[in-house]
């Protein structure tokens, strides 16, 4: 080999070399960043409130945050590979997979993007009011389902005081003697509520008080 083409030889080899280098620091670059990225989405997961479980093509479970664990009385280790129709009662058990074989093999999304109420299942075989949020992630070969699950008991149990409450209070102003109402303090004194017994005495029902079709100084004789 001449001393030429020696140093030509030498010239590309550092040449090869340094690409080589800045192609492996690119690569550590991306992996660590890739990593870290990966760190704190796992961290966004295992610390949110609401519960997300993820599921495959087949409805295996994939991933279940500490918030599923809580909400739903399973430890990860105990529902990861298995169905998420686990986790349902009948007849949502019974017609999950089905579902999710015609949104693959039709792309139709009935649940896909919409929130809904529905009820789960905890390990105990309790039922449990939950508000369900369902997204798809696009991976190659196949998607994820991601599910967003929050525990709405307690607020339905705060609706079936209310209602009680209300269905009390109404009972209780229909057994009083004469006609019970209350209006606003407004010069207009618009009808904010009026028992049923008005209709007896003067011939209008509630509603037209209410929606102010009448009032009671019109009832008044000059």
């Amino acid at each position: 080999m001449t001393l030429t083409a020696a140093a030509i030889f030498a010239v590309v080899f550092a040449a090869l070399l340094v690409v080589a280098i800045r192609v492996s620091l690119r690569y550590r670059h991306l992996l660590l960043q890739s990593q870290k990225s990966e760190s704190q989405l796992r961290a966004v997961v295992d610390t949110a409130i609401d519960a997300i479980i993820m599921i495959d093509g087949q409805g295996l479970i994939q991933s279940f945050n500490g918030a599923a664990e809580k909400i739903l009385g399973w430890r990860a280790d105990e529902v990861m590979g298995r169905n998420v129709k686990m986790l349902m009662p009948s007849p949502y058990q019974d017609e999950h997979d089905g579902y999710l074989r015609h949104h693959l093999s039709t792309g139709e999304k009935r649940i896909i993007g919409k929130a809904r109420e529905v009820t789960a299942m905890r390990k105990d075989g309790s039922l449990l009011p939950i508000r369900l949020a369902v997204g798809r992630v696009e991976l190659p070969g196949e998607p994820l389902f991601v599910g967003f699950i929050t525990d709405v008991s307690q607020r339905r149990a705060i609706e079936e005081s209310l209602r009680a409450s209300e269905e009390r209070f109404r009972s209780l102003i229909s057994n009083l003697p004469g006609v019970t109402f209350r209006s606003s303090p407004s010069a207009a004194c618009s009808m904010l509520f009026i028992s049923d017994a008005v209709e007896q005495l003067t011939g209008w029902n509630a509603a037209d008080f209410s929606d102010g079709r009448i009032s009671m100084g019109a009832l008044v004789h000059p």
